[in-house]
């Protein structure tokens, strides 16, 4: 091939994005996965109470019109604040099963202990920062 149609350079000239630590990938990794887990599950939660308490599953709402029907968009009233509330116990654990996992990982344990271990924790630091332990 010609040099203008090798692909070599091209590849040496593209940069690579710059990589995240791994305490800060394991945090985002973490936080986002917890904020879909809230955001799927969350519906099911408010329906679940709601057929508890005895109220009908779908509320029709009060405006200033009238009643209108209800809507699937009021299973989620409050999901994103319940998704911002688990922002602060999503960052501790993950930080505190992080530096367990990098501790733990020195000694001659097998991995999944040490798995264990970190996962331990982690739940102990997002459980006593809630006021749990």
């Amino acid at each position: 091939l010609p040099h203008s149609c090798h692909p070599a350079p091209l590849l040496r000239a593209a940069r690579r994005p710059p990589r995240m630590h791994p305490l800060a990938t394991e945090i985002t990794a973490g936080i986002t996965a917890g904020a879909a887990k809230t955001l799927a599950f969350y519906p099911l939660d408010t329906l679940v109470t709601r057929r508890e308490v005895g109220r009908p599953l779908l509320v029709p709402r009060e405006t200033l019109e009238g009643a209108r029907p209800a809507a699937i968009r009021d299973v989620y009233a409050g999901s994103v604040l319940a998704t911002l509330g688990m922002l602060p116990y999503a960052l501790l654990f993950h930080t505190a099963f992080y530096l367990c996992e990098a501790a733990l990982a020195r000694f001659a344990i097998s991995a999944a202990l040490v798995k264990v271990c970190a996962g331990t924790c982690g739940a102990v630091a997002a459980a006593a920062a809630d006021g749990g332990v």
